[in-house]
């Protein structure tokens, strides 16, 4: 067998096991995308535009480290000290920590936002983009299953464009 053969029957078997887990875990949500906390009213701009200027690599390098901030801030918040007095409601110093978190969640949201709506057309940048939204929906995701079928339609994605770069490269 050619190896476009190989590549084709691996795609072919991808396909059917992710029809499986379809079926297995039913299609609702999977399609929903990942969701943080709502957008809040706050005085700092998240640069749209710096963000669509950034290569799937940078973005994924970038939601990591925003994600890593957010969950670094949020365990500070954990503290007594960010709490008034025997309350359970945070300290002025709270809030500022509190307000700064919701704006890396958000920026993180915006920079997986970028990443869903990136149309990459070489395998190796859809590749980034699937490593960077999996790495993500990890972190995330609650239900093996629906981070399964997540997984296999990211190999499926990159199996796909490595075949029409390879028909490209033998035509």
């Amino acid at each position: 067998m050619t190896d476009t053969n190989n590549h084709r029957l691996a795609l072919t078997k991808i396909t059917y096991a992710l029809n499986a887990i379809k079926g297995v875990v039913g299609n609702a949500d999977l399609d929903d995308g990942p969701i943080l906390p709502p957008d809040e009213v706050h005085s700092y701009a998240i640069p749209q535009d710096s963000l669509n200027g950034l290569s799937m690599k940078e973005l994924g390098v970038v939601c990591d480290v925003l994600h890593t901030t957010g969950d670094i801030i949020s365990g500070f918040l954990c503290q007594p000290r960010f709490f008034k007095d025997r309350e359970n409601e945070y300290n002025g110093a709270g809030r500022i920590l509190e307000d700064f978190v919701l704006f890396v969640h958000s920026f993180e949201q915006a920079a997986i936002d970028t990443l869903l709506s990136a149309k990459p057309q070489s395998s190796e940048d859809i590749k980034e983009k699937a490593w960077a939204l999996l790495s993500f929906e990890a972190q995330m995701q609650d239900n093996l299953s629906d981070f399964a079928v997540h997984a296999v339609e990211a190999v499926k994605d990159v199996m796909e464009a490595e075949g029409r770069e390879g028909d490209r490269e033998q035509a």
